[in-house]
C-alpha cells in the first residue's frame, strides 16, 4: 500500500489536473457567453414587443366589441321607442 505521503501528492496531482480542466471548459464558456447573453437579450426583446403588440391588438378588439355592443343597446332602445311611438299614434 502507498504510503500517506504518497497518497497525498496523487491526490494533489489529481486535483489539480482536473481544476486545469475546469479552468479551460470555463474559459472556453467566457469566451462564448458574451455573444449568447446578447443573443439572449434581443430574442427577448423581440419576445416582449411581439407579447405588447398581441395585448394591444387584443385590447383593441375588445374595445371594438365593447363599442359595437353599446351601439346595438342603443339601437335596440330606439327600435323599442319607435315601437311605443306607433303604437301611441294608432291609437290617437
Amino acid at each position: 500500500m502507498p504510503s500517506s505521503e504518497t497518497i497525498l501528492l496523487a491526490t494533489i496531482n489529481r486535483l489539480s489536473e482536473r481544476l486545469s480542466d475546469a479552468k479551460k471548459y470555463f474559459k472556453h464558456i467566457a469566451k462564448d457567453a458574451p455573444k449568447k447573453i446578447k443573443k439572449e437579450w434581443e430574442l427577448f426583446q423581440e419576445e416582449v414587443l411581439s407579447e405588447a403588440d398581441r395585448i394591444e391588438e387584443n385590447s383593441n378588439h375588445e374595445a371594438d366589441t365593447v363599442q359595437t355592443t353599446k351601439k346595438d343597446e342603443l339601437q335596440d332602445k330606439i327600435t323599442s321607442i319607435r315601437e311605443i311611438l306607433s303604437k301611441l299614434s294608432s291609437q290617437i
